[in-house]
């Protein structure tokens, strides 16, 4: 008698003697009945649900996985980039090396020249780029002529130093330095200096 073709699975509240006194009678219209055909459709609708679920659970370790896979190329990717970086770190620091030296050169440079051109310096002259102030130095301080004396033994005969630059002009024009000199004179004879 334990097993009918209905199963008894449900208690009112209501009746007396708790779960001790199981009614087992159908015809007692307080006791509901779940047919065993229902208990069983269920029980399979329950497996079919753990079977999804278990599906959906072994998915989203496969994600995870890919997941995990996907990190490992990125670790690898931000560790390039990084490698990447560090070269290019190394190579602005070289750059920002030869700059402050070359910073470092002009600087005394200008000062060098300074001192050549003593009282002609004009601060205007700082903001020349080094090379145009370099020209303009060699301008600027034109060697005086010098006397000589040929051995104290009378009236000696003057001679001029030449610049680089009037050097370099005498030679591209194809003079001596003498030439270049009597070139010099007679331009500034026809002057009129």
């Amino acid at each position: 008698m334990l097993f009918k073709k209905h199963l008894l699975f449900y208690i009112p509240d209501g009746v007396e003697g708790g779960n001790d006194n199981v009614n087992t009678d159908t015809t007692n219209s307080d006791v509901k009945t779940v047919p065993l055909a229902d208990l069983i459709a269920e029980r399979k609708k329950r497996q079919d649900f753990q079977k999804e679920l278990e599906g959906i659970k072994q998915k989203q370790k496969e994600a995870d996985e890919a997941k995990l896979l996907e990190e490992g190329k990125l670790k690898e990717v931000l560790s390039s980039k990084e490698k990447e970086f560090d070269e290019y770190k190394k190579s602005i620091e070289q750059d920002l090396k030869l700059a402050n030296e070359f910073k470092e050169f002009q600087t005394k440079r200008r000062d060098v020249i300074k001192e050549k051109l003593g009282d002609k310096w004009v601060e205007s002259f700082s903001n020349i780029p080094l090379t145009d102030l370099e020209v303009l130095s060699e301008k600027l301080s034109v060697v005086p002529n010098a006397v000589t004396t040929n051995n104290g033994t009378g009236a000696g005969a003057n001679s001029v130093t030449l610049t680089a630059t009037e050097k370099a002009e005498a030679e591209r024009m194809g003079l001596s330095e003498e030439g270049y000199i009597k070139f010099k004179e007679t331009r500034a004879k026809l002057k009129g200096n």
